[in-house]
């Protein structure tokens, strides 16, 4: 399945046997500089959803702050 960018297009399916070959990217999917646009909750949030792979139960999601030392 892909998921386009824009939430207004439609998913598209490729059967198995139609892909030739697969491999990792060398870039992230992850828009440059999309970071610096963020809040340091949006971030920990972020962090805590990829660490969890999307897990709410995950404990990342219910101690993302206390994991994280303030700054000083």
């Amino acid at each position: 399945m892909i998921r386009p960018l824009a939430a207004t297009e439609a998913v598209v399916t490729i059967p198995k046997t139609e892909i030739r070959r697969r491999g990792l990217s060398q870039i992230s999917n992850m828009p440059t500089g999309i970071l610096n646009t963020l809040r340091e909750e949006q971030v920990l949030d972020l962090l805590a959803y990829l660490i969890s792979d999307g897990d709410s139960d995950q404990a990342a999601f219910r101690s993302a702050k206390a994991a994280i030392p303030a700054a000083k």
